[in-house]
């Protein structure tokens, strides 16, 4: 299987990059993802032009694409799209705060009669810190040159929330995407801040 990562130039033309990868490698199974940077062992491209490719050999393993959806239910969150995989788990930090935790296989067999033995089944856990008073609200971003939503290394941003000065920690939590019981993605960056106005950090 060939997982690409393509930033800059790359992401007007992905086919032809994917096409690429697909002539040299010819993977059994092949994803991509575009962003505005790129991570390959000790270097890292940002604002750039760059392609990394991973490849692995599964020793008789096979490889499923899929594309997950999420929606929204009247009990909270429904997704679709996952293939069937057997015994499969996975605990995905979302963006509230509370983990989605899937799947799973029932080795006793107690639901075995309901559910069969591989659970297909979801719950949201909320962890002690979900349950800690109210949550900081961000009123703005001021990112300075650049789009509120978007950072570079080194910039600095000024963010205005009514709870500034009881605020004692900053940090950037990047979005997870969990594969069985692993989140290789997950990210958590402390950041410097400091009180600069009543209501800004």
């Amino acid at each position: 299987m060939a997982l690409v990562f393509v930033a800059g130039g790359h992401l007007m033309a992905p086919e032809a990059t994917l096409e690429g990868v697909h002539e040299v490698l010819e993977p059994a199974a092949l994803a991509g993802c575009g962003a505005a940077g790129v991570l390959a062992g000790e270097r890292e491209i940002e604002d750039g032009t760059a392609v990394a490719v991973w490849a692995a050999a599964l020793d008789g393993g096979t490889a499923q694409a899929f594309h997950a959806r999420t929606q929204r239910a009247a009990s909270g969150v429904a997704v679709s799209g996952l293939p069937a995989l057997d015994g499969a788990s996975c605990a995905l930090l979302l963006p509230d705060g509370r983990v989605f935790v899937a799947g799973g296989e029932d080795n006793d067999h107690s639901y075995a009669h309901q559910f069969g033995n591989n659970q297909s089944s979801f719950e949201l856990y909320e962890p002690p810190y979900c349950h800690q008073g109210d949550r900081p609200t961000i009123t703005s971003l001021d990112g300075g040159d650049r789009p509120d939503d978007e950072l570079g290394y080194g910039d600095q941003v000024r963010i205005q929330s009514p709870q500034a000065p009881e605020i004692d920690s900053v940090v950037l939590m990047r979005l997870g995407s969990a594969t069985h019981h692993t989140d290789s993605e997950q990210r958590h960056v402390p950041m410097n801040f400091a009180l600069t106005g009543e209501d800004l950090i």
